[in-house]
């Protein structure tokens, strides 16, 4: 039997379908081939960065163990790179013990890919020395592998330079309180120097023609004026041992009840024009304190509130027990003062900027004083107030075991 013929056409059509299966073959792998050697490219690209990065940079395994390192992670810490990977970043000693919770928790915040905030963190260096860096952690996922990668940046010169020009910016604020202190100062001095120098040559001068009602008058001028000037040096006598803490105070049990109604009464003397209002209950407690000193800080908040409101107004002293304390308080009905003033108010030569404030006499020690003074006791002072509608200030004395309540007593 004579077989079959085929033609060159069916050959060659059978020949390319037993070549298909090989031809599939060949393409995957030339497309695997093709997706390695982009891997390798790519691992390569990431390479070169991260070396010339100026950051310092660490790659870390699930178990925290350090897998790779660039040069300036060894510049930055000095280590050699063999002697950072393959430890532990709790190993390699240059995380602080403090910091470690946090760097620890910034790793698992990475690995369950949740965006994390670059932190600051102190490290230590081969030689001893310390420095603050700005971390941030991350999960990258390259070529297949998922990388941690950890990016350090040494900000230890930019944070001296930013403490330096804030400590600048804080002795430029100083300098500039002192030449208001000195102008104020010096502004205050003149002022009853002025009044003693001109009544007393008038004295001297024309005592003769003067009438005996005359004299008198020119004399109390002139005691008002010395008044006034040991106000001042007191003032700036009791600021400066404050500040040196110097100031002893003689803390003995005294009625508090006594010294409010003493100051209040004096109080009305000197308010030419006041309306002064004690709100007091009948009995209040004997207190370990220095009754010249909490007398001084009641008179600051009462002359205060008398210079800065007007005539015929009230001024509310006020007393009562809250809790452990002994809250004392000081309302008027003045001016007020600013929202943004608030915060300065019992700093050291402050003085609110008002036009109605520039006739008022004082040095802006009295508040300063009154706030050192108040926490020498162990207790606190502050202020509310609202602009156009009067101003409250109050402080509090603790009733504790060892500076506080002796007994009730009335007055």
């Amino acid at each position: 039997m004579i077989s079959e013929i085929k033609t060159e056409e069916q050959l060659l059509n059978e020949l390319a379908g037993l070549r298909q299966p090989a031809t599939e073959l060949e393409t995957l792998e030339t497309e695997h081939k093709r997706v390695k050697e982009q891997t390798a490219e790519i691992e390569e690209l990431y390479g070169k960065t991260v070396e010339l990065s100026p950051d310092s940079i660490l790659t870390v395994d699930r178990k925290g163990v350090i897998t790779s390192c660039n040069t300036s992670a060894t510049r930055m810490l000095g280590y050699a790179k063999d002697e950072i990977v393959g430890k532990h970043f709790s190993e390699l000693g240059a995380i602080q013990f403090r910091d470690l919770p946090t760097y620890l928790e910034l790793l698992r915040s990475a690995l369950g890919e949740k965006a994390t905030e670059s932190l600051e963190l102190t490290f230590s260096r081969s030689n001893g020395t310390f420095l603050l860096a700005d971390v941030r952690v991350s999960l990258l996922k390259l070529g297949g592998k998922t990388i941690l990668q950890s990016t350090s940046r040494d900000i230890t010169k930019r944070k001296q330079m930013k403490e330096e020009t804030q400590q600048l910016e804080a002795l430029k604020e100083l300098d500039r309180m002192r030449t208001d202190l000195l102008a104020n100062v010096s502004h205050e001095l003149r002022t009853p120097l002025t009044t003693i120098k001109g009544y007393t040559t008038l004295l001297l001068d024309y005592e003769q023609r003067l009438k005996p009602s005359e004299k008198r008058e020119h004399l109390e001028s002139i005691s008002r004026s010395a008044d006034r000037l040991t106000e001042l040096v007191d003032d700036l006598l009791d600021m400066s041992r404050l500040e040196a803490g110097l100031m002893n105070l003689e803390r003995i049990p005294n009625g508090i009840s006594k010294l409010i109604q003493e100051g209040a009464d004096e109080a009305k003397l000197r308010a030419e024009g006041h309306r002064i209002v004690l709100v007091m209950p009948k009995r209040l407690p004997r207190l370990n304190i220095d009754a010249k000193r909490i007398r001084q800080v009641l008179d600051n908040l009462i002359d205060n509130a008398i210079k800065y409101s007007k005539k015929g107004t009230k001024v509310v002293i006020s007393a009562q027990r809250v809790g452990q304390e002994l809250l004392i308080s000081v309302a008027d009905q003045g001016m007020g003062i600013p929202t943004e003033e608030l915060p300065r108010v019992f700093d050291r030569m402050h003085r609110v900027e008002h036009r109605l404030t520039r006739m008022v006499p004082g040095a802006g020690l009295g508040l300063a004083i009154s706030k050192r003074l108040v926490e020498a006791h162990g207790g606190r002072i502050w202020l509310e107030s609202e602009e156009g509608k009067g101003s409250t200030f109050s402080f509090a004395l603790p009733l504790d075991a060892n500076g506080g309540c002796v007994r009730d007593e009335g007055l």
